[in-house]
């Protein structure tokens, strides 16, 4: 059990720090959560076959299903963390730049399909200056019938 909780303290400072080169105490706190659970429910299942206790296919999935909550807290952790969004109102031609990424609206397009008709924006995305692609943003308004 204490081993578990070293790991667990010792992987919820380290992985945010490797994958990121900062740490916000936030993502510390969801990565020990997440690392607690995946490191006893990987500690209880090598504990059960290595003493040779049968091990039924629900157990498994149990496991399994505690490994996919760890991984679930983990993305949360990151993604409330590390992300950036940003809302800005842009004309065509206008640019915005968000770390190494420059996004320029092109043009909004109308658009009609068999039951809805809109528009579609064409942002060009580069890095350091070279074309990464081509975003196409779609809003639909849907026909109904009355």
């Amino acid at each position: 059990m204490l081993t578990a909780l070293v790991s667990t303290l010792v992987l919820s400072v380290l992985l945010p720090w490797l994958l990121e080169d900062k740490i916000i105490a936030m993502t510390a706190v969801g990565m020990a959560m997440a690392c607690w659970i995946a490191v006893l429910a990987v500690a209880e299942a090598v504990q059960r076959v290595s003493r040779g206790t049968k091990t039924s296919l629900s157990y498994w999935g149990m496991v399994a299903a505690h490994l996919g909550l760890a991984v679930t807290i983990t993305g949360i952790a990151f993604s409330q963390n590390y992300s950036v969004e940003r809302d800005v109102r842009m004309r065509a031609g206008d640019s915005v730049t968000i770390h190494d990424y420059r996004f320029t609206f092109r043009e909004v397009r109308d658009i009609t399909g068999p039951n809805y008709r809109g528009g579609v924006a064409l942002i060009g995305v580069t890095r350091h200056g070279e074309p990464e692609a081509v975003l196409h943003a779609e809003k639909r308004l849907y026909n109904t019938s009355r």
